[in-house]
């Protein structure tokens, strides 16, 4: 059975940073090697579109932490992102200080929350004292190395494993609620995520322990 004192839910949001000409232009150079130019606008629309994921040219608008013991915490753009990580620091230095064994618990936190937790930190002149190591990665745990397997989204594994699902709307929309200001429904996802991530751990949190 999962300890609930030593877990903690980690989940982030994140939508296109406010780029540069320039700096899009640099995006764009990666396909510099198509020679026609209704591919090239093709693709440089497409990349654009994917952007919000990427760690290096997104900015996060929402962080959600969860101590399953605690209330789920959500901090959203609303204080500015920079705050957010403060936040986010504090939140995680104080966890550490009471359960020294703490583990986060995330879904693709090493390819996907820790990076752009970095790089906006760095961003920001932030520090990064982040213990990733203490990460347990249930995308990876559940999906394993194959790479066939790594697109399966979680709400796919949850409702595999009998888990129930929230009408919520789905992660491709999430920037575009932001564009439009609309926060609730982000935030309700952000919650239906982290609740998600923790059901599924419960599943699988025998099975970590073993290996």
């Amino acid at each position: 059975m999962i300890n609930e004192t030593n877990v903690a839910f980690l989940d982030i949001e994140t939508a296109t940073d406010d780029l540069t000409p320039e700096q899009l232009e640099h995006v764009a150079i990666r396909y510099g090697n198509l020679k026609d130019p209704e591919k090239l606008a093709t693709k440089k629309k497409d990349t654009i579109g994917k952007l919000a994921t990427c760690p290096f040219a997104c900015k996060i608008i929402a962080i959600g932490w969860w101590a399953p013991q605690k209330q789920v915490i959500v901090w959203t753009k609303h204080p500015t992102e920079r705050e957010m990580l403060d936040r986010l620091l504090e939140r995680y230095d104080s966890h550490f200080r009471e359960n020294q064994n703490e583990t986060i618990i995330t879904w693709r936190g090493p390819s996907f929350d820790w990076p752009v937790i970095r790089y906006r930190s760095s961003i920001h002149s932030l520090p990064f004292p982040y213990n990733t190591s203490r990460d347990n990665n249930l995308h990876f745990i559940v999906n394993g190395y194959n790479k066939d397997w790594e697109h399966y989204p979680i709400r796919f594994h949850a409702l595999r494993h009998g888990i129930e699902l929230s009408n919520t709307i789905p992660s491709r929309d999430v920037p575009i609620y932001y564009k439009q200001g609309k926060w609730a429904p982000i935030v309700k996802h952000l919650e239906e995520d982290l609740r998600i991530t923790y059901e599924l751990y419960r599943k699988y949190e025998k099975y970590i322990r073993k290996s």
